[in-house]
């Protein structure tokens, strides 16, 4: 999926977090000397986990905490930005949250019909408009598919109170759609 090459190549700016310290520091990639600490990142998430013991008990690379890399950019001879070529926040998107699981008391916004009360006893979801739709599917609906893009606490209370104080998922697509209207 990554270019290592590209992205650990010399002179790339690497911001790399200690998760333990919660903080992040810029490193240079120098490939004469950085191989070794390098050789850790080089997986799908692009994080050195686990780092406390190798199969001798010995610990890995001298340090006891986990890494993760935020970004990886490529400057140009002045020092200037040119390519940013990694960023967690939106590179790694495979590890945004999934759909909570639905609880009576829930409220959620549903493509094409708006906001709904969750009624799981019921299975169904009891819309603003007045109208419902079957969770689940049922014998005169067996293929109703619902497309729910946010989910709200049963905090909301009522449908006048849904808003991002109680909004606890969005669905990624969703998201991308509000980002690019209110560019």
């Amino acid at each position: 999926m990554w270019d290592f090459d590209k992205l650990f190549a010399d002179g790339n700016v690497i911001g790399i977090k200690n998760c333990h310290r919660d903080k992040v520091f810029n490193n240079v990639v120098d490939v004469t000397t950085s191989i070794t600490w390098l050789e850790g990142y080089k997986n799908e998430e692009l994080s050195c986990k686990d780092q406390y013991v190798d199969v001798d008990d010995k610990i890995k690379h001298g340090y006891t905490t986990d890494f993760e890399i935020q970004y990886i950019i490529r400057l140009d001879e002045y020092g200037n930005v040119v390519e940013k070529l990694f960023d967690r926040e939106k590179d790694m998107k495979s590890e945004t949250k999934s759909m909570p699981e639905l609880e009576t008391g829930m409220f959620v916004r549903v493509e094409d019909e708006g906001l709904g009360y969750v009624d799981i006893r019921n299975n169904r979801i009891v819309y603003q408009h007045g109208g419902y739709d079957v969770l689940d599917g049922d014998e005169y609906l067996p293929n109703v598919l619902l497309k729910i893009i946010e989910v709200y606490s049963e905090n909301a209370c009522a449908f006048n109170y849904c808003n991002d104080d109680v909004l606890i998922w969005r669905d990624p697509d969703y998201q991308a759609y509000l980002d690019s209207k209110y560019k």
